[in-house]
């Protein structure tokens, strides 16, 4: 079952049909990645528009996901929304110590959150990073994502 595909983008075209997919490239992806090629871990940006009005709950909805990640998934080793100073576009920065936690994650996004957040956004473009399982991959295969793999750097965090 692909969880990503089924719940969050089955719900809109628009997504798997964007013309120009966000790319990221140089120090910003070797900075997301870690720099390692052979690592576990596994990140993402998954850009979004915000529908007008829905900042606000957006806002309280990111909060609660954020809280609930913290709590309950050890290996989600970073979760952090961003939101334009206009309010009108999102990006969210996700990393995880391997692809199984992804997929845990993701799982609970979609039982728990996905249905109300697509009431709130539009899906704008997906870039993953590192070496996800094919597992994984299929999962996120919904959001026709770019992935890009390390080919050098590192982080201090």
């Amino acid at each position: 079952m692909n969880l990503f595909k089924n719940h969050i983008f089955s719900q809109s075209d628009t997504f798997r049909n964007c013309d120009a997919p966000l790319q990221i490239s140089g120090t910003a992806a070797e900075e997301i990645s870690g720099g390692s090629s052979s690592s576990e871990e596994v990140s993402w940006i998954f850009s979004v528009t915000i529908k007008e009005g829905e900042a606000a709950n957006l806002k309280k909805l990111v909060n609660e996901i954020s809280k609930s990640s913290k709590a309950n998934e050890p290996n989600t080793l970073s979760y952090h929304w961003y939101i334009s100073e206009d309010h009108m576009r999102g990006e969210v920065h996700e990393h995880y110590g391997n692809s199984e936690a992804a997929l845990e994650h993701l799982s609970t996004f979609n039982a728990e959150y996905a249905d109300r957040i697509m009431t709130m956004i539009k899906p704008e473009g997906m870039i993953v990073f590192g070496n996800p399982s094919n597992v994984l991959r299929q999962e996120l295969a919904g959001a026709n994502p770019v992935f890009m793999r390390s080919v050098a750097g590192f982080s201090r965090i």
